[in-house]
């Protein structure tokens, strides 16, 4: 029977245990007995064997970690994961801005028609940065009125660049540039050498491409770069040996030049006379490549998705491949909605630039981007997120002596820990503000803080229509506070009604409606009589009955609403934000805790407004 203490332990991965183990199994073998291990050269030949053996399964661990798609940290071993689930990583993207252009002609004998070539550049500045805008297609207009005019160009950010390469079966032909918005590709490949160039079009379905079909495939691959790569006869047209391939396409500044709304166009049709560029949709959509923890998100989903959208998560994975200006996106079937509304699937996208979609991206989205997926008896619908502010009052107590900086420091970094809270906790559809967690930000913003006191209020708005009778209906989601007696859970900002000067504000009386009341100049409150709604406190459902406005501040009501619960909750198209300009604070030197005092003396602050 073999003898097992004679036999190496393999179960240690760190270089202490490995050589340990080293030793424990010379020691076993005759020639090694009573050897010193410590104290000769063997102890180094035993370092070398433990290094040796500590890389190896370093290594090992390593490259079989980025073999699967949940423990990959490598983009290119993500990226080629994903390629075998049918998943092409979104690409950079470029911004697109919309202008109307006119030129009034200056010259004696101006041309009765000009054409605005594809390629005219545009230079916008942003931050102290110059960009250059281009027209991807050419826009012709006509001589009238003394003026050429230009409606709806559209610009694209970038450098456009052309890549030219022979076609040979073996070689692979990689895009050389890095941020390249795959939207922008344009190839062509020249089938004979005095014939002209034949356009191939890109294709993610194969079931679609027979074996004439001029089309190309995408793949990433090492340094997020894009290869391009043709059928093989059976699936795609197969170019010959020998063809001139030339692609053209923009690579992106990504997200930077978003929000770009000035433009100065440059060129030879600038010189026809004075420019006037107005623009009718700032720069959006510009994006940097997905990420690696989006892929790893995306691409199982995408491929029980089968490119085709049929269930929410469906859409919730086609949509943002496919339109890059998404930041967070909520959809929910017709049958979930409130009322339900049958044969629809209702999509809220909140873009990354911006707070609401125009109203020609969602028809382009719907009629263009979802049209080829979208199931026959399926309609979608692009509807707007609806924010609900949260507003943020908190009383922060610290020691003047472990903290070392002033109190209206102490406020500024508590502020900033709120915003960031805000950036990595909200702001996404289905999220949770939890009162604990932001209590925790706020107590570990900066040394010195005690504790704090943090009142939660929310706050939602409409856009009156004047001078006609309307009901207003707002949801917010969560239950609103109630208890017998208790009024003023909700309260509104001042409005005014026909007929009257008096500023009119709405409260509830804490039994379920919605009353009217003015405020002298006294500050004596009068209540008017009867009732000008309803409140659901325990679904949140307030609705605004019947009533006629003819001014608003800022054309905006805005009701302050006091909830059941410190956690905020966000439903369907309803995303819970903190602004920063809603964030109050005031910071009180502890003096009990700094042993100035006693607690009898202690400051307290109210828990309500």
């Amino acid at each position: 029977m073999a003898n097992n203490n004679k036999r190496i332990r393999v179960g240690e991965l760190d270089f202490d245990g490995i050589k340990d183990n080293l030793k424990e199994y010379l020691k076993t073998q005759d020639q090694f007995k009573d050897y010193n291990f410590e104290g000769s050269g063997l102890s180094v030949l035993l370092d070398v064997l433990a290094y040796n053996t500590h890389y190896n399964a370093l290594y090992t661990n390593l490259a079989v970690n980025e073999m699967f798609l949940d423990s990959a940290s490598k983009r290119d071993s993500v990226v080629s994961i994903a390629k075998m689930l049918g998943y092409l990583p979104r690409s950079a993207k470029c911004a697109k801005a919309t202008v109307n252009i006119r030129i009034v002609a200056t010259g004696l004998t101006p041309p009765p028609f000009v054409t605005l070539p594809a390629g005219t550049s545009f230079v916008t500045t942003i931050d102290q940065n110059t960009y250059l805008f281009y027209n991807r297609e050419s826009y012709s207009s006509a001589l009238i009125g003394g003026a050429y005019t230009f409606n709806g160009v559209v610009l694209t950010e970038g450098k456009p660049l052309e890549y030219r390469f022979v076609y040979e079966d073996t070689l692979r032909f990689v895009i050389p540039n890095k941020d390249v918005d795959i939207d922008t590709l344009s190839v062509r490949v020249q089938e004979s050498s005095t014939g002209a160039f034949t356009t191939y079009n890109y294709s993610n379905k194969i079931t679609s491409v027979e074996k004439d079909t001029r089309a190309y495939f995408l793949k990433e691959v090492e340094d997020g770069k894009y290869e391009i790569y043709f059928g093989d006869g059976i699936i795609g047209y197969k170019p010959s040996s020998g063809n001139t391939v030339l692609i053209n396409y923009v690579k992106s500044s990504k997200a930077v030049a978003n929000g770009a709304s000035t433009f100065n166009m440059q060129g030879s049709t600038a010189n026809l006379g004075t420019v006037t560029i107005t623009t009718t949709s700032p720069a959006v959509g510009g994006a940097d490549p997905e990420s690696i923890a989006s892929i790893k998100a995306n691409a199982p989903v995408n491929y029980s998705a089968q490119n085709r959208a049929v269930t929410a998560e469906d859409y919730k994975v086609i949509l943002p491949q496919l339109y890059s200006n998404v930041d967070t996106i909520s959809v929910w079937g017709g049958e979930e909605n409130d009322p339900p509304t049958y044969g629809k699937v209702f999509i809220c996208v909140k873009p990354t630039t911006g707070e609401t979609l125009t109203p020609e991206t969602k028809e382009k989205i719907k009629t263009e981007v979802l049209k080829s997926k979208n199931v026959v008896s399926i309609i979608p619908e692009l509807i707007d997120p609806e924010y609900l502010r949260i507003l943020v009052t908190s009383t922060i107590y610290y020691n003047p002596i472990t903290s070392n900086i002033a109190g209206t420091s102490i406020e500024t970094l508590v502020r900033q820990a709120i915003v960031n809270f805000n950036r990595t906790e909200l702001n996404k559809f289905d999220s949770v503000m939890r009162y604990s967690r932001l209590s925790s930000v706020i107590d570990s913003a900066a040394d010195g803080i005690v504790n704090s006191n943090t009142i939660i209020r929310l706050s939602r708005s409409i856009v009156p229509v004047y001078n006609r009778v309307q009901s207003y209906a707002i949801n917010i989601g969560n239950p609103i506070y109630s208890e017998a007696g208790i009024t003023g859970n909700i309260v509104s900002s001042g409005f005014s009604i026909p007929g009257s000067t008096t500023t009119f504000f709405v409260e509830d009386n804490g039994l379920g409606f919605l009353r009217r009341f003015s405020v002298t100049s006294t500050g004596q409150k009068i209540i008017s009589p009867g009732t000008v709604g309803t409140v659901n406190y325990k679904t949140g459902k307030i609705l605004l009955q019947s009533i006629n406005i003819d001014a608003a501040e800022d054309n905006l009501i805005t009701f302050t609403i006091r909830p059941a619960s410190n956690d905020v909750v966000s439903v369907r198209n309803q995303l819970a934000t903190i602004k920063e300009e809603s964030i109050v604070l005031r910071a009180i030197e502890d003096k009990v805790a700094s042993g100035e005092t006693t607690a009898g003396n202690y400051v307290f602050t109210s828990n309500t407004l």
